[in-house]
C-alpha cells in the first residue's frame, strides 16, 4: 500500500498558493506553513499524522493554541485552516492522542452573524447560531498628522482622507523619511462592549510599519499585512482617542537629496542608485508609497466556546 502526500488538499491549486515545511523531531511533527498570495484562502489540509494533537503556532507573537476543531480520517488528520493575505504559521503535532480525556475547551472567534457547524476531533457537530453581531464601521473624515521637525514636512498638518505621502501636493511631505503619527477620535456605541465580543482595529494599507496607541494605551506593533490589532482591552463605550505612528523608509529622502546641492542635504550616504546599485540614478529614482493609507476599520468578532 503506497504512502499518500505530506499535505494534501481537495483544491487541485493549492500548491499555487500555500507551500510548506515538514521538520520531524523525536516528539513532534513540526509544519511550517506559508500564503503565497495576497488574497485569504480558507482551506481544509489533511497532514499525513495519525495519533498526535494539532497545535497553531504563531511566531509573530509568541502564542499557541490547542486546536479542537479537526477531524480524523483514512488520510490523516483534516484541519480546517484560514491564511490571510502571505500570513504564516507553524502546525505542531505533539502529544499523543491517548491524552484525550485532558484537553480542554477553546474558543473559536467568528466574524459574522449566521449558522455554525463546527466538528470536533471526537466527531462531535456543535451547532450555532450567531446574531446581533455588530458590523464593522470605517473610520472617515479628516486626520491629524503630525510630522518630526526638520525633515522638511510640517509639524501638523490635516488630511482629509487617507492617502499616501507621495501624493500629497506639499514637497516635504512627499519626501519625508521618518516617523508621522494620525490622530483622531471616535465614537464606539455600547452594543459594542459584550463580554464575549473582540474588537479589532485593521489599518488596511501601511507603508512601512505602524504602531497604534488606544486612549493613550500601547496597543501593538504591525509590520505585515492583515495590519490589525486587538483593541479590546483599551476601547471603551463612547469616545475614544486613537494614535498611529507610521514610519516609512529612507528611499524618498534620499531622492530628494540627490536633488539638491551637497550642502544642503540631510542625509549622508554612499548610495547612488534606487532600489539598487545599477538601475536609475538617485534623482531620477520613483518615490516609494508612504504612510497610513487605510481603509481603517473598527471589527467586532465574536468569542464562540467548543468543548472536545
Amino acid at each position: 500500500m503506497g504512502m499518500g502526500p505530506d499535505v494534501y488538499s481537495e483544491d487541485e491549486n493549492i500548491a499555487e498558493k500555500v507551500d510548506f515545511i515538514h521538520r520531524r523531531t523525536s516528539d513532534a511533527d513540526i509544519y511550517f506553513l506559508r500564503n503565497k498570495t495576497e488574497q485569504r484562502i480558507e482551506t481544509d489540509l489533511i497532514f499525513r499524522i495519525e495519533d498526535r494533537f494539532p497545535e497553531l503556532w504563531h511566531p509573530d507573537r509568541g502564542e499557541t493554541e490547542r486546536l479542537v476543531i479537526y477531524e480524523r480520517n483514512a488520510r490523516g488528520t483534516r484541519i480546517p485552516l484560514r491564511f490571510e493575505p502571505l500570513e504564516s504559521y507553524f502546525i505542531i503535532f505533539s502529544e499523543k492522542d491517548s491524552q484525550t480525556d485532558q484537553l480542554q475547551a477553546a474558543d473559536v472567534l467568528v466574524e459574522q452573524n449566521g449558522p455554525y457547524e463546527f466538528i470536533t476531533a471526537g466527531g462531535r457537530k456543535v451547532k450555532g447560531t450567531v446574531e446581533n453581531l455588530p458590523e464593522s464601521f470605517t473610520l472617515t473624515g479628516s486626520w491629524e498628522v503630525r510630522f518630526e521637525h526638520g525633515w522638511g514636512a510640517p509639524s501638523r498638518t490635516t488630511f482629509p482622507e487617507l492617502i499616501s505621502w507621495t501624493d500629497t501636493e506639499n514637497e516635504g511631505i512627499r519626501h519625508y523619511s521618518g516617523i508621522a503619527s494620525y490622530h483622531k477620535t471616535f465614537t464606539l456605541p455600547e452594543e459594542w462592549m459584550a463580554e464575549d465580543y473582540i474588537i479589532q482595529l485593521d489599518l488596511g494599507r501601511v507603508e512601512e510599519i505602524a504602531e497604534v496607541f488606544l486612549n493613550g494605551k500601547p496597543i501593538g506593533i504591525t509590520w505585515y499585512t492583515p495590519h490589525r490589532v486587538d483593541i479590546t482591552r483599551a476601547i471603551r463605550e463612547g469616545e475614544n482617542r486613537l494614535v498611529i505612528e507610521v514610519a516609512n523608509v529612507l528611499n524618498n529622502q534620499l531622492v530628494m537629496d540627490a536633488q539638491r546641492p551637497a550642502e544642503y542635504r540631510r542625509l549622508k550616504s554612499n548610495i547612488t542608485r534606487l532600489p539598487n546599485a545599477w538601475m536609475h540614478p538617485m534623482a531620477e529614482a520613483e518615490l516609494r508609497e508612504s504612510g497610513l493609507i487605510g481603509p481603517v476599520q473598527v471589527r467586532c468578532l465574536r468569542k464562540v466556546l467548543i468543548l472536545p
